[in-house]
């Protein structure tokens, strides 16, 4: 395990032979993770969402590069997040999907979902 910067990262084989690599960080530094990843050519596979606490969420982002898969551990902080969608495009449905589960807001995103308004 190697931190750097405040990111906690760790490789591991698992038994099908695959590699993964894990960086934990903080949302503040999400967008800058995230950039590096697309300039580095990597694609976001899918985000896994789990309550953390009452209104907090922890988001687990699955990348593919050149067969590693890089898994980027953050939180939202106050139910808010920077939004992936101007860097993966796949991320607009995923985005919404989470948000409509647990009412985060994907801060940037275009197209979400607004809640309490009468065009629901």
């Amino acid at each position: 395990m190697r931190e750097d910067k405040g990111m906690i990262t760790t490789l591991e084989s698992e038994p099908d032979g695959k590699k993964r690599v894990h960086w934990e960080c903080t949302s503040s530094q999400f967008t800058a993770v995230a950039s590096r990843l697309k300039e580095a050519q990597a694609r976001l596979i899918t985000v896994y969402a789990t309550p953390q606490g009452e209104r907090e969420v922890g988001l687990k982002y699955y990348f593919d590069l050149e067969g590693f898969v890089l898994i980027v551990t953050t939180r939202t902080e106050k139910s808010s997040i920077s939004s992936l969608y101007t860097l993966f495009l796949n991320a607009d449905f995923i985005e919404r999907e989470i948000n409509n589960l647990f009412r985060i807001k994907f801060l940037g995103h275009p197209n979400l979902p607004r809640y309490g308004s009468t065009e629901e």
